[in-house]
This record gives structure tokens, sequence and C-alpha cells, in this order.
């Protein structure tokens, strides 16, 4: 059947391809073995054409799959914050001045002259104190463990600065966007360091 569309039409069978719902066909193929229906479609394409579509499907299909493992990752993220919240709770009780994400809200004496903790549940940790510099040039001073995420960062400054949780927030160090899903560890970032925090 291949063989005869191509001399009928006088084309090269080396230079086209034959497909079946998306499948490629081989010579030896046969309507019996594909199991074609009374009325069947075969799409033919040029060689180049149908190996630059398949490019694009590979392409897409890469970019779907980065995006879905994203996803996965964030999701986990979140999951994993909660468990930590709810053991907190669990073992530390509510009202403590504490927020839902276990970070200090700020109430000592002074305001905002006392630096705020994140993440503050062992006794034995090594602790930077940074401040976060918003649109309004007010600083907000916290302590972090090294462990800390910067997810966990801005999740805390939308709280604080009453943003909206769906409001994209980033946190720059020396003009440079910072992965939220490092640790401050894994960052150039040390004490008594400033950081500038992009709402939008």
């Amino acid at each position: 059947m291949m063989e005869w569309y191509c001399e009928y039409h006088r084309f090269h069978f080396q230079n086209l391809v034959f497909t079946f719902r998306g499948s490629r066909l081989i010579p030896s193929s046969t309507p019996l073995s594909l199991d074609f229906p009374a009325r069947s479609v075969i799409d033919i394409y040029e060689i180049n054409t149908y190996k630059y579509i398949k490019q694009q499907e590979t392409l897409a299909r890469s970019k779907k799959l980065a995006e879905l493992d994203k996803y996965a990752k964030d999701a986990e993220l979140l999951q994993a914050m909660q468990d930590k919240q709810e053991a907190r709770a669990r073992s530390q009780g509510q009202g403590q001045g504490q927020d839902q994400d276990g970070v200090g809200n700020n109430t000592k004496q002074g305001g905002h002259d006392e630096p705020v903790e994140v993440e503050d549940d062992e006794a034995e940790v090594e602790y930077l104190h940074i401040k976060l510099r918003g649109k309004d040039t007010t600083d907000e001073k916290i302590r972090v463990k090294k462990t800390t995420t910067v997810f966990a960062i801005l999740s805390h400054y939308k709280r604080i600065k009453k943003i909206s949780a769906d409001t994209p927030v980033k946190l720059e160090f020396d003009d440079e966007a910072i992965d939220p899903s490092m640790a401050v560890g894994e960052t150039e970032i040390e004490d008594d360091d400033m950081l500038d925090v992009r709402v939008g």
C-alpha cells in the first residue's frame, strides 16, 4: 500500500513517513495487524517534517514533566511545613507568641527592634540574624537557622506585611534572586546581612 502510494504520486518511499493514530507504520504492517476500522485515515508526512513534529512533542512533554515535578516538590515542601507546624503546636501548645508557621510575631517590648525568630525548635543550633528590607525601607529583623528555607522567610514576611498569599514575592541578596527552595545555609548569607524583598 505504501509503495503503491509512492509510485502513484512519484514520491521516494524513503522520504515519507506513514502514520496511523499517531503510530508510525512499517512496510510489513497490514490492515489486519493494525486492526483498521472500515474507514481509516493514514497521515503522511515528509520525513523532516515528521522529525520536527516529534521533536516538538518531546519538548512539550519534557516541559510538562518539569512543571509537574516542580509542583510536586512545592507540595512536598508545604506538607513538610504543615507537619512541622502541627508537631510544634502539639508539643508547645498555643498562645506562646508564635503564628501558625512557628514564626515569632514581634510582640516583645521594642516592637521591630527585637529580632523575630524563625523555626526555633531546637536548643543547640547556630543562628543568623538578618534584616529584610522592603519597598517601604522598613527593616524587619529575624533570627533564622541555617536549615530555614527562603520560602519560610517569605511566608513570614507576607504575614507581617499583610500581603496576599498568592502575591509573587522574592528575596534578593547582592541584587540576585534566591531560590525559595534553598536553605539559608546553602546561600552566601551571613550574620547581620541585609536582604531585599521584592513584591510583585
